[in-house]
């Protein structure tokens, strides 16, 4: 991938995109979460929304648009990650399409890596799908209930790697104790709603 005619004026956007497919089922799933690794700064669009915007001004922005700071050392290589609601995604083709800026024009690199994921429950487990489940009490019975999205992005009881939570997503939905190692970073955007769990006590 070329950088322009100079080295000291290099291109400031670097565009990227990929289509991919989902099921009906696969949008079932409660939230899906991004990976993201950006020297310097990135949006991430889904099928033309905006869903993430790292280290980029709040304003519109075009390809001459700079990014915030320069991104060096460690933060190269580390991936942020985001919790993104799936109502952004729909049922057969979808496009992810990521804008990565450079902090000046003499930059000597650019770096970029994406990964969608989700947490996928062990289906093997289900005793049901429905909403009513009668079921003989022969023992000690542990039931544990899964519910389908509302639109809220839940956060997961641990937070292992380190991650954003963005405004686009906000609601978001504390099920209950979060945890967060100690060398794990928890970013909370500006504007973000987070709605905790009642306490059933």
């Amino acid at each position: 991938m070329g950088y322009g005619s100079s080295s000291s004026n290099k291109y400031i956007t670097t565009y990227f995109r990929k289509t991919f497919q989902l099921s009906a089922a696969d949008l079932l799933i409660p939230v899906f979460m991004i990976s993201l690794l950006r020297d310097d700064g990135a949006i991430v669009y889904i099928n033309g929304k905006e869903v993430i915007r790292t280290n980029m001004p709040r304003s519109n922005v075009n390809y001459l648009t700079l990014a915030i700071s320069s991104v060096s050392l460690q933060a190269e290589s580390r991936y942020d990650v985001y919790l993104v609601d799936p109502s952004y995604f729909v049922a057969g083709t979808n496009v992810i399409a990521v804008e990565l800026h450079q902090e000046s024009a003499n930059s000597s690199d650019i770096s970029f890596d994406l990964e969608i994921s989700t947490l996928v429950p062990d289906q093997k487990l289900l005793l049901s799908a429905t909403p009513d489940l009668t079921t003989t009490m022969t023992g000690d019975l542990s039931l544990t209930a899964l519910f389908e999205a509302t639109g809220e992005c839940i956060i997961p009881d641990t937070i292992s790697h380190h991650t954003t939570l963005y405004e686009n997503c906000s609601p978001y939905v504390v099920q209950g104790d979060v945890h967060i190692p100690e060398d794990v970073t928890l970013t909370i955007e500006p504007g973000v709603e987070i709605r905790m769990a009642r306490d059933p006590a």
